[in-house]
């Protein structure tokens, strides 16, 4: 009985590795030659510009504006710093005078105030050119 037949051999398919790993150093080598390096932290320039200048203004410069809407006695009123203001008016004039509008502003809003009375203080700081205005609801303990 002959078996021939099983030994028969199979053509397998030979894959040429050389021209893959060709392939994989030249991807290799570029991407080495393309990437940037990063420098540690520690060597990054600052791009924050600090001037030293003192004093008592220099402080000032740095404090956002803050605008309280408390209740009062006689209804409701806007609170800049210690000044207590009434109106819409008196208070566009006091924020347009303001000298630090980079820190941007910020409404704080007794939970009894109107809605348009805290709508209009950020539409205020909005015109005035504020950036950026933010919203804080002031809750009673």
């Amino acid at each position: 009985m002959k078996l021939s037949h099983l030994r028969r051999t199979r053509n397998r398919p030979e894959l040429m590795m050389t021209s893959m790993i060709d392939v994989v150093f030249l991807l290799l080598i570029y991407f080495m030659t393309t990437t940037t390096t990063w420098l540690p932290e520690q060597e990054l320039a600052s791009s924050i510009k600090v001037e030293r200048t003192g004093g008592q203004s220099a402080q000032q410069d740095v404090r956002p504006l803050v605008i309280d809407v408390v209740p009062t006695g006689s209804g409701f009123a806007y609170r800049v710093g210690l000044r207590e203001i009434n109106s819409i008016d008196e208070l566009r004039q006091v924020v347009h005078l303001y000298p630090n509008k980079t820190s941007g502003a910020f409404v704080r809003v007794d939970d009894r105030v109107p809605f348009g009375m805290a709508a209009q203080a950020i539409h205020v700081c909005r015109e005035a050119d504020y950036l950026p205005v933010s919203y804080i609801p002031l809750r009673e303990p």
